[in-house]
């Protein structure tokens, strides 16, 4: 019976170590309003649609993924060798005050002056981090998202991380 157990347990294991789907998190519980949260949503799924493939599939995603204003940042990580998955804990989300939100002028310099429309969230996140399809490593954060109105609806972005 021992043995069973241990054959089960072991092929559990192996199981939840790749990056197939998981139960995605409820966001109709998230403190923001709906359309923020709809942004944030498509962003995360957006990135951990890429979750143990190719890594410059990530990348991309990833980059196109990234504050506009803030792209040169993420141009300067170190060479990516693997991806992640993130676990957003959602009831976590939370509007940040703090320093005003970089954002890209008519001429394509970086203003550090406040954009009124944007607003910059917090979100706790377990990051699951794959080498292939195989689970390595987790880590947490929070990830800071700027969601802003686009004129067909927010859109929202990450700040810039790397991915090693």
């Amino acid at each position: 019976m021992a043995l069973i157990v241990a054959a089960l347990s072991g092929l559990a294991a192996c199981q939840a170590s790749t990056p197939g789907p998981e139960s995605a998190p409820t966001w109709n519980g998230a403190p923001a309003p709906p359309a923020d949260v709809d942004a944030i949503r498509a962003t995360i799924d957006a990135v951990n649609a890429t979750a143990g493939g190719p890594v410059a599939d990530q990348q991309a995603q990833l980059f196109a993924h990234v504050d506009p204003a803030r792209r040169d940042e993420a141009q300067r990580c170190p060479t990516a060798t693997t991806t992640v998955r993130l676990a957003p804990v959602v009831q976590g989300l939370r509007e940040l005050a703090g320093p005003p939100v970089a954002s890209a002028a008519a001429d394509s310099a970086v203003s550090m002056a406040p954009d009124p429309r944007a607003t910059v969230y917090g979100l706790p996140t377990l990051i699951r981090i794959f080498s292939g399809d195989r689970l390595i490593g987790t880590d947490l954060t929070t990830l800071r998202l700027i969601v802003r109105d686009a004129g067909a609806g927010p859109e929202a972005f990450l700040t810039p991380f790397c991915v090693n």
